[in-house]
């Protein structure tokens, strides 16, 4: 591995001066200018190799039609060999960077297998401390040049019994202070203790035991509030591998301290439990009316929402306002959705009607009157355009306006038929209005095609979800008949 990294940073410095001598494309700053100059080393190289001298441009006649292309596409008008060739250079520059960290960290990881094999140079390997963890090794033996790889796990160095009277003493200290927890010592005791079954840098493992479990839990070091002071006596068995060894904590239990702004709570709070268990043979409880002679006003506490209701309230104002543009762009999509559907029943009318002897006005007015505004909003467009021709405009600037207000293309493109038949006196009107009607005809079913693909599509995932619960309908009663 060292061989190859070597041989590809010794290429690398080759070509770089190399490419110096020759006139490139625009480099770029740092290291990647560096991978620039070696890229273009690369081609000068290649040309060599190839005898194809060509004034510097690079450009290989054999390059695919699609780089070139798209090349020219997204830069009209410049230099396609010399952007083909900074392309081409900026391509080689990106992979050399990744065969360049490629050999760097192979050449790392080479190095590292290798300073790991040099550590049975003498026939040891170190193991972890006693706190460790147990780490995997990978040896192979080599016996009449054959190698046999073999797999173990070495554990952690083990203590001597020296080295643990040595440690326990510490490890009781620190053990005893994670154990106070938020009390302040052993001798006062009046929150909860932390009963930790293990402490970080030590290889021993803790079980608890009480001599009061109603005063102190020894599962989850729960401390009862007491009324005057008791003691209890928690026993740590601390195991390590096949020894045991116990600690006894005294702790002394304590009244809480209530003075301060929480005496009177407390307090009620007591006086309140009192007053519920003594009534509890009665289905209505008479709430204590006064507090050491002094009168108690009680009312229920109502928690208020009123201002999460209010954010909530202003976040939705606030989403309406701003979706309230979209919702009008949707709206102004659905109507034109509807009006195109509308043209192919609309161009046939007026095919019909032309053919049928009427003007072209005469037509168009038919078709507004028959039509329903309520069913599509073409026919109320079509008798806006009515009655701005009664108003006295041109009948070829009322329809050039419909066609502008639907904003839809074919209706434009028959808007243009209609002005340009009043304005050149086109014969072949009905031919063009035929060929229209055929042309929406087809882009019709295109379109309902299309939105039968949408609906199967939109009801792929409730036949999957109604497939999933037949599978549990039938599925769950065979589950419970077999007791599983």
């Amino acid at each position: 591995m060292y061989y190859i990294a070597g041989a590809l940073v010794t290429a690398c410095i080759i070509l770089y001066f190399i490419s110096r001598s020759r006139d490139g494309p625009m480099y770029r700053k740092g290291i990647m200018g560096v991978l620039d100059r070696i890229s273009f080393g690369i081609l000068l190289v290649k040309e060599k190799i190839v005898s194809r001298k060509r004034d510097g441009n690079l450009l290989d006649p054999g390059a695919p039609k699609g780089i070139t292309s798209s090349l020219e596409q997204l830069n009209p008008g410049d230099n396609i060999p010399e952007l083909y060739r900074e392309y081409v250079v900026g391509k080689i520059s990106l992979s050399l960077a990744v065969i360049i960290v490629g050999a760097v960290l192979a050449a790392g990881l080479k190095y590292k297998s290798d300073s790991s094999a040099g550590e049975l140079a003498d026939g040891t390997i170190t193991r972890e401390d006693f706190a460790g963890d147990p780490i995997s090794v990978d040896l192979e033996a080599s016996i009449d040049d054959s190698g046999d790889p073999i797999s173990l796990q070495l554990n952690p160095k083990s203590l001597t019994d020296e080295e643990i009277e040595v440690i326990l003493p510490e490890f009781y200290d620190l053990l005893g202070k994670k154990l106070l927890a938020g009390n302040k010592s052993f001798d006062q005791i009046t929150e909860d203790v932390d009963l930790v079954s293990s402490v970080k840098g030590y290889p021993f493992s803790v079980e608890w035991s009480s001599s009061d479990t109603g005063l102190v839990a020894a599962g989850s070091g729960a401390v009862t509030e007491v009324d005057s002071e008791c003691q209890v006596i928690l026993k740590a068995s601390v195991r390590y591998m096949e020894s045991v060894f116990e600690k006894e904590f005294f702790l002394t239990l304590k009244p809480r301290d209530y003075s301060g702004s929480k005496e009177i709570h407390y307090a009620l709070e007591k006086l309140l439990k009192d007053s519920e268990e003594a009534s509890r043979e009665s289905r209505i409880w008479k709430i204590p009316e006064e507090y050491e002679g002094q009168p108690i006003e009680w009312k229920k506490s109502v928690k208020d929402y009123s201002a999460f209701v209010f954010a909530g309230v202003l976040a939705v104002g606030m989403i309406i306002f701003v979706m309230s543009d979209k919702d009008l762009a949707a709206k102004v999509e659905e109507k034109k959705k509807k009006m195109k559907r509308a043209y192919p029943d609309v161009i046939e009318k007026m095919i019909l009607y032309i053919g049928a002897g009427m003007t072209v006005r005469a037509a168009f007015f038919k078709i507004a009157s028959g039509g329903a505004p309520d069913d599509n909003p073409i026919y109320s467009e079509m008798i806006f355009t009515c009655r701005e021709l009664k108003s006295g405009i041109s009948e070829e600037e009322g329809y050039e306006r419909f066609g502008k207000r639907t904003g839809l293309q074919e209706y434009i493109r028959m808007a243009g038929l209609l002005g340009q038949n009043l304005k050149k006196g086109s014969a072949d009107l009905l031919s063009r209005l035929r060929a229209e009607a055929d042309s929406a005809v087809a882009e019709k079913m295109q379109n309902c095609r299309k939105l039968g693909e949408e609906a199967v599509t939109k009801l792929l995932l409730p036949m999957v979800l109604m497939l999933l619960v037949v599978m549990i309908m039938i599925l769950l009663p065979a589950f419970t008949s077999m007791n599983l």
